[in-house]
């Protein structure tokens, strides 16, 4: 059995404990013991105004795994604490109208965030390899249905900020090219470009009729303050270091243009601090999460704007 194998039985395993025993009796307050380091990544913190409430993730969903939804959250979240063995995380579980509640109000004042990178057996942060993404047909299928309610909702997003405008587009790492694809049909007017490290990647992109390059992310085919909408998919788990994606992000979003905007899309968890990203870019984060639109689930999505025109001058 592979390590992906062994990784996927796990976690049904767990799926089928919390479906015969939930994660507590309600208003209790329970220690949750994870001693499997590469499950880390499944647990996700829910922040609204009135309190921060800790989830996990289960496989075998109707939804992408991204998505999470209100029968995955254990509790309001009280801490945690690692020790040699595992992570303890301490929660009072929570009833199963509490969490529709929680999922009631929509995304706005909603910030998801997931504590932990991929880690690998040994504790180590854990990323695919560069051949990973050479573009073969299984990887190019799971990649596009994985992000469909991502492309559905920039879309949707993007024709509200842009109507009727030509702006300038750009994925600096546009992988498959469909999710460029959809934002240049969605905004017949706009100059889409795309970029990708990947030649193949490119190659798959290109046949979309999508205009792309093969260039490195940290060195973008254009001018700053030059792109009116910057789409920004590969700052995530698994993708990069955690300790790269800040850097990374500053770079990036020097492109933007006044008045322009940025969306950080959340197919595996967003390493960014969203705030400290806001910050030190001088970007106003605008939303952290969004909605799935016909039945309830969330998804981080992070939506930067531009409104500082001295940033252009950076």
């Amino acid at each position: 059995m592979t390590s992906v194998s062994r990784a996927l039985d796990r976690e049904r395993r767990v799926r089928d404990l919390v479906a015969a025993q939930g994660f507590g009796a309600p208003g209790a307050v329970v220690v949750w013991h994870e001693n499997c380091p590469t499950s880390l990544v499944q647990y996700f913190l829910l922040r609204r105004r009135d309190g921060t409430w800790l989830g996990r993730r289960l496989v075998g969903g109707p939804g992408p795994f991204s998505v999470v939804e209100p029968h995955m959250v254990m509790g309001r979240f009280l801490n945690l604490r690692r020790h040699g063995e595992g992570v303890d995380f301490r929660y009072r579980a929570c009833t199963d109208r509490q969490r529709r509640e929680l999922f009631g109000h929509g995304p706005h004042g909603v910030e998801l965030d997931f504590p932990f990178p991929v880690l690998d057996d040994h504790w180590n942060e854990q990323v695919c390899p560069p051949e990973a993404w050479g573009g073969d047909h299984a990887l190019v299928h799971n990649l596009d249905a994985q992000e469909r309610h991502l492309r559905e909702h920039a879309t949707r997003l993007a024709r509200d900020l842009f109507p009727g405008a030509a702006p300038l587009v750009f994925d600096p790492a546009c992988s498959t090219g469909t999710f460029l694809s959809a934002l240049a049909t969605a905004l017949p007017h706009a100059r889409c470009l795309g970029a990708d490290l990947s030649p193949a990647m490119v190659r798959r992109a290109a046949a979309r009729s999508v205009d792309v390059v093969v260039a490195d992310a940290a060195h973008p085919p254009l001018p700053p303050g030059s792109v009116d909408l910057l789409v920004v998919r590969f700052l995530n788990a698994e993708v990069v270091r955690r300790a790269a994606a800040g850097p990374l992000f500053d770079a990036l979003t020097l492109l933007t243009a006044p008045g322009g905007h940025v969306f950080v899309l959340g197919h595996t968890p967003v390493l960014l601090d969203p705030r400290t990203a806001a910050r030190t870019t001088g970007l106003r984060l605008v939303d952290t999460a969004a909605a799935l639109p016909r039945r309830p689930g969330l998804f981080q999505f992070l939506h930067y704007t531009s409104v500082d025109h001295r940033r252009a001058e950076r």
